[in-house]
């Protein structure tokens, strides 16, 4: 098996993404269904690398994340 420099890895991308979905009904024929996404959900914030540029104000801040965001979706829609 292929081993790593010292070891070392990074943590791998694990992004769990879950839907809630549920239909309403209006009248007989007429449906609403309401969906709610929900993407990365149980990922921790990975920061990005310090910054390396020598002499600037900057030197040795973590200004961001290396893994996206969470985020969320909400959608509904008329059945007839």
């Amino acid at each position: 098996p292929r081993t790593y420099a010292y070891y070392l890895r990074e943590t791998g991308g694990d992004e769990t993404a879950v839907t809630l979905r549920r239909t309403f009904g209006i009248y007989a024929r007429l449906t609403m269904p309401l969906q709610a996404d929900v993407f990365n959900l149980t990922t921790p914030v990975r920061f990005s690398a310090p910054s390396a540029a020598v002499g600037n104000a900057n030197f040795g801040r973590i200004s961001g994340a290396a893994n996206s965001s969470r985020d969320i979706q909400f959608s509904g829609r008329v059945d007839f």
